[in-house]
């Protein structure tokens, strides 16, 4: 398992930065289409995806995203603070 900022991921919020919880697996490593692929350079990751099977072999990818998990987020989160919310 890998933490990470949102940042880490394309269609993020760089205005809201937030921690994810990516799950990883390096088993089933098989070129896919529209599949992000964790690729190390440099002692980081990076996540991307790839047109043809040629530049995934070139880019040498070592894990396949499974899952990105966000917190949830509160529509109202001034209605959280309260206690007690009675409607009349």
């Amino acid at each position: 398992m890998e933490v990470a900022t949102g940042q880490t991921l394309p269609n993020s919020f760089p205005d809201r930065p937030e921690e994810i919880l990516l799950v990883l697996t390096a088993e089933d490593l098989a070129f896919a289409p529209q599949t992000y692929f964790a690729v190390g350079a440099a002692g980081e990751l990076s996540f991307q995806t790839f047109a043809d099977a040629e530049t995934w072999q070139a880019a040498q990818p070592v894990a396949r995203l499974v899952l990105v998990l966000r917190q949830p987020r509160i529509l109202d989160e001034t209605f959280a603070q309260e206690l007690w919310v009675v409607e009349e």
